[in-house]
């Protein structure tokens, strides 16, 4: 009787080890993915530091950003924080129509076609959250950094110049005072970058031959000029990135 008490706190202890070791394989396997963002893709991950981050180039920041909201109770609403908090937003479509930053509205539509077709969740949101440079020990994600294959950069010599002649003042790129429109019709001033990233919504939103430019040009005419390449938001940042320089590098 003492023998098979034995064997069986030997068999338990046994059992008790392979659990441990994998809870502990389980546990090492959910840090991993923790670590990295579900949903977003490199192109999904560009588009929210342009269309909800700050700075020159654009990346993700915790706070001092301001936007509005419609709720589904069609009730608009102001807010103040950072990146991850537009995307949250954005997700949460049971309780959000849509979010307007910089005078620019976006919808959950706008987010997963930014996103290569995939759905972001709140998970991804997490992701932003933890790439926003807060705490400063942190990373902070920013756009056009690592390009990568999805977000290749197509912008041709004929393209940017293509932008300082609509785009820009004196054979140069802007960093203000350009008059454009969104593809909503919506009037604005600002920057080479802006029309270029007003020119790259457009065509995500399928608006190619809406005015963007103060001279009357669409995406359409844009894209022409830039030999039938695409914008892409890799470009939108290389601009950013030349404001005050000439187009032609």
């Amino acid at each position: 009787m003492k023998i098979k008490n034995k064997e069986m706190r030997r068999t338990n202890v046994k059992k008790t080890l392979a659990l441990v070791i994998i809870l502990g394989l389980v546990l090492a396997n959910f840090a991993t993915i923790a670590s990295a963002s579900p949903d977003l893709t490199e192109a999904g991950k560009d588009w929210l530091a342009m269309h909800a981050g700050s700075g020159t180039p654009k990346c993700y920041v915790p706070s001092g950003l301001s936007w509005t909201y419609l709720g589904t109770d069609d009730n608009t609403y102001s807010e103040t924080g950072g990146t991850a908090q537009i995307v949250s937003r954005l997700v949460m479509t049971a309780l959000v129509k849509s979010v307007t930053f910089n005078g620019v509205t976006y919808t959950n539509a706008d987010l997963v076609a930014g996103n290569d077709g995939n759905v972001v969740t709140l998970d991804d949101a997490r992701w932003v959250a933890d790439h926003d440079g807060d705490p400063a020990t942190e990373t902070q994600y920013c756009i056009g950094i690592t390009p990568t294959p999805a977000s290749t950069p197509t912008l041709t010599g004929a393209g940017k110049d293509w932008l300082v002649t609509y785009a820009g003042v004196d054979n140069c790129f802007q960093t203000s005072g350009i008059s454009y429109k969104d593809a909503d019709g919506v009037s604005h001033t600002g920057s080479t970058g802006d029309v270029a990233n007003s020119l790259f919504v457009a065509h995500l939103v399928g608006k190619d031959d809406v005015v963007i430019t103060a001279d009357g040009k669409t995406y359409s005419d844009f894209k022409t000029a830039n030999g039938g390449n695409d914008l892409t938001i890799v470009d939108v940042g290389w601009v950013y990135n030349n404001e005050g320089g000439a187009g032609e590098e």
